[in-house]
């Protein structure tokens, strides 16, 4: 993904210049077209485009991924100073533009098993025997909030999320009886960029009859056994 920032400044005169900086601190990305290559180890990734001529200095961030995602997103902003080592305050500035990014889950996710077995080619458990269902996404950022819960009580019985590498996942452990013959038990991932409860409901999988055998049945993103 590319992202791009525009600048634009008129009647820049030979003894000015402009930066693009980020933060509160001010921290300075560039002089002019030219990256600072302080700030970044991988500066490859910040450009500065458009036409000189035209006042156009545009702060361009490629190759924005999971990886870089915090590094890059805060508050960003352009400003014009004298082009003097000695002179350090800016004669304007531009306003604040925050940058958010957000790495959502990709719609594979959440994927469940039990005791490590796909859940779609499980369809019983052994009564008195502990059982762990794990249920697993891609961690996004910010980092999803996963859940399982009793489908039959809507209780949440967990939301304790461990994060490994690149991937978010969270699991429950119970030792089933002959009261939990048929039961249901949901998944659920949510992310702050999902913008409403149905994109939510559309990320998660379900499991249920663990006590039971019989066939698969899909419906959208829940996966019923």
């Amino acid at each position: 993904m590319t992202i791009e920032m525009s600048c634009k400044v008129e009647n820049l005169k030979s003894d000015q210049k402009v930066s693009w900086l980020k933060g509160l601190d001010y921290t300075v990305i560039s002089d002019d077209h030219d990256v600072r290559t302080h700030y970044l180890t991988d500066n490859e990734r910040y450009f500065i485009v458009g036409d000189e001529s035209q006042g156009e200095y545009n702060l361009q961030i490629r190759m924005v991924s999971y990886q870089t995602a915090e590094f890059d997103s805060g508050l960003y902003h352009c400003a014009v100073f004298y082009d003097d080592p000695n002179i350090l305050h800016a004669i304007i500035r531009s306003a604040f533009a925050r940058l958010n990014v957000y790495v959502v889950p990709r719609v594979m996710y959440p994927q469940c098993t039990v005791d490590d077995v796909n859940a779609t080619d499980t369809s019983e458990v052994m009564e008195g025997e502990a059982v762990t269902l794990s249920c697993q996404s891609d961690a996004g950022y910010p980092t999803v909030s996963m859940s399982w819960e009793n489908g039959n009580s809507s209780t949440i019985l967990t939301e304790s999320v461990t994060v490994q590498d690149d991937k978010a996942s969270v699991e429950y452990t119970w030792i089933p009886n002959e009261n939990d013959d048929g039961a249901f038990f949901i998944c659920s991932i949510y992310h702050m960029a999902f913008d409403c409860r149905e994109e939510s409901e559309r990320n998660r999988s379900a499991l249920s009859g663990l006590l039971k055998s019989g066939d698969v049945h899909q419906h959208g993103n829940h996966q019923y056994l």
